[in-house]
């Protein structure tokens, strides 16, 4: 049996997780046994072998979820688990936080490429009049590849 919290194997009859700690009743291990768990192994079985589509598809039709972003997160950690043998409830938060972390890195670093081109065209199409204005035609190029680098970190951590 699965431990309905972070889904890590237990005894039959645990009275508590010896991963995550959460309380387990007898009702809420039949009920585990009888729903999540066929539904998981299915999914997990799409997971093993790399259908991440299939089974975030799987796991919408058969919960009725109609959020897209619920059922890949759902499926997301379902994979986390499956792949990270001695996960816990806290290293998933840690992964979670991390991506956090590295989208805003990557927002900031858009938005900051943005601010290069505006501010490299305002000093070098007159609309600020100053001495640097001859160079900062060149603030313009350096946005964009800045720009283009965000945009690819972005893809590359939503792709995960």
């Amino acid at each position: 049996m699965n431990c309905p919290k972070c889904k890590n194997p237990i005894e039959d009859n645990a009275l508590i997780c010896e991963w995550c700690g959460v309380l387990i009743s007898n009702e809420v291990q039949k009920n585990t046994e009888e729903t999540t768990s066929h539904l998981d192994v299915e999914l997990i079985s799409l997971l093993a072998k790399g259908e991440k589509e299939q089974a975030i598809n799987l796991y919408k039709q058969k919960t009725g979820e109609t959020s897209k972003s619920v059922c890949k997160a759902y499926i997301e950690r379902l994979d986390f688990f499956r792949t990270h043998e001695l996960a816990t409830e806290l290293t998933w938060a840690k992964q979670v936080n991390k991506r956090r972390a590295q989208v805003a890195i990557t927002a900031v670093l858009f938005f900051v490429g943005f601010y290069i081109i505006l501010l490299g065209g305002m000093l070098s199409f007159g609309w600020m009049n100053t001495a640097e204005s001859d160079d900062a035609i060149v603030m313009i190029p350096i946005g964009v590849i800045i720009i283009i680098f965000a945009i690819i970190k972005l893809i590359k951590i939503l792709k995960k």
